[in-house]
């Protein structure tokens, strides 16, 4: 028998190890990999001068200037409401830095986190 030499408490360790190592890896790379999204994420949107670009990109996004009725910030929050849902593009205002949309009859909820105040003031 090859275990017969090695001890049941060093036996017992190495199997630890074998099982505990891979899970110990994934939770490495899944944290990496959430630091490289945060900073992509949050390079999408930059702070300063008013960028007319930008003021499109998010106008588009929500259907165009002529399809918002109003428009408030609450916290972390772009509160949007429109003519026309049907118009308003979640997945875009996601890649623009949006962390959550949500539609609630012809209003738009998007989660901007710290850049709520920046985006409201864009598209105000």
């Amino acid at each position: 028998m090859v275990f017969g030499t090695i001890s049941n408490e060093t036996l017992a360790l190495i199997l630890l190890a074998v099982c505990v190592l891979p899970i110990a890896v994934l939770i490495v790379f899944a944290i990496v990999k959430m630091i490289l999204s945060y900073k992509n994420t949050t390079k999408k949107i930059t702070e300063g001068a008013v960028d007319e670009e930008q003021r499109e990109m998010f106008l588009n996004a929500f259907g165009g200037k002529e399809n918002i009725i109003s428009i408030s910030n609450e916290m972390n929050r772009v509160i949007v409401e429109t003519n026309d849902i049907t118009l308003v593009d979640g997945e875009k205002l996601q890649q623009l830095g949006a962390t959550g949309v949500l539609f609630v009859g012809s209003t738009v909820k998007c989660g901007f986190g710290d850049r709520a105040k920046y985006v409201y003031d864009l598209i105000k």
